[in-house]
């Protein structure tokens, strides 16, 4: 439960409510770093590490929660995503190159190649999957690159036009999931690396174009986000839960549209949801058709850009309380609603 505070007095100063308002709400968090860089985009938390997308690649050692430092900082250029697999990074820049950095040995992270115009990329067993993305020249093209020998990809098969503008991948089985472009939810097939085949796509009636933001899937269920525009706000955002048990029929379970949610991070039974009006808010999910509200966390004067789970304690990064951290919360001291 969130720890109660009472102030016993004639009252309160201004400054002082101020005060309250700005860092009483750290009291809730086990360890912090203030002052991190601009263009904040995306994280990846993997064993005691995180790995941050600014400006540059920015390497959080966490090994111990309460005492989170930067312990390296790799000049990128100006990196849009990053995904931790089997090992590696792998980060778009945003000229749509992406970096591939070696990270089995934590403190000794070493960038070992470039592929040009790659966009996002999905690693299955020796063989890395990629679709080019916004910033790609043909942006749409999906190949496929024998990894096998990490620092030299090489290309075994390109199909031109699977989805324009992707923003997210994420493979189970033999099927690719793709998000972003036209429709909202793309599905290849990829058991055959030489002949990549589209098998169904999901659209929905108000999204923009290219509108997909963020994908996790979980028990046969594809967590997305999307923007859509309208007359009062430049975006707006809604989360859907696709059921993709026949990866050839994706159907809708739900879908929230008034929460603006952004990012996501699904563990079992658990979404975590970041929002940038309601801060991180976390559903239970263990009834997949029918998502609880059951905790929320909205610090004073934040937006919160990305969350992550990992054993007991909750990640999360943006602007809060008035500056760019990265906090570390108890994921039980979360208040019940």
């Amino acid at each position: 439960m969130i720890k109660k505070y009472v102030v016993i007095g004639g009252g309160i100063s201004f400054i002082g409510i101020i005060l309250i308002f700005l860092f009483g709400i750290n009291f809730l968090a086990i360890g912090t770093i203030s002052g991190l860089p601009g263009g904040i985009k995306d994280m990846e938390v993997q064993g005691d590490f995180v790995y941050i997308c600014d400006e540059s690649l920015t390497i959080i050692d966490a090994t111990n929660p309460a005492h989170p430092y930067i312990f390296k900082t790799i000049e990128m250029k100006n990196p849009q995503w990053i995904s931790y697999q089997n090992g590696y990074l792998f980060l778009q820049e945003g000229d749509g190159n992406v970096q591939i950095v070696d990270v089995k040995d934590s403190y000794n992270p070493t960038v070992i190649d470039v592929l040009s115009q790659a966009g996002v990329l999905a690693l299955r067993g020796d063989l890395l999957y990629s679709v080019r993305s916004p910033n790609t020249i043909k942006s749409g093209i999906f190949s496929v690159y024998n990894f096998s020998k990490p620092n030299d990809p090489v290309i075994l098969s390109e199909r031109s036009s699977v989805v324009d503008w992707a923003k997210d991948f994420k493979i189970q089985g033999d099927y690719g999931y793709i998000i972003g472009g036209e429709a909202l939810l793309t599905v290849v097939n990829i058991s055959n690396p030489l002949n990549i085949n589209v098998i169904s796509t999901f659209y929905d009636e108000g999204i923009s174009r290219h509108a997909g933001q963020k994908l996790q899937i979980y028990n046969n269920i594809a967590f997305i986000t999307d923007f859509f525009t309208d007359y009062e706000d430049l975006y707006k955002y809604n989360l859907y839960a696709i059921n993709i048990s026949d990866p050839t029929l994706p159907k809708v379970l739900w879908k929230l549209d008034s929460k603006d949610i952004e990012n996501i991070w699904v563990e079992p039974d658990m979404l975590y949801c970041t929002s940038s009006k309601e801060g991180l808010l976390v559903y239970d999910i263990s009834s997949l058709e029918n998502p609880v509200l059951i905790h929320t966390y909205n610090p004073f004067f934040s937006f919160i850009s990305a969350a992550e789970v990992h054993n007991d304690y909750i990640y999360i990064l943006g602007f809060i309380t008035g500056m760019n951290r990265l906090q570390i919360l108890d994921k039980n001291s979360l208040g019940t609603l």
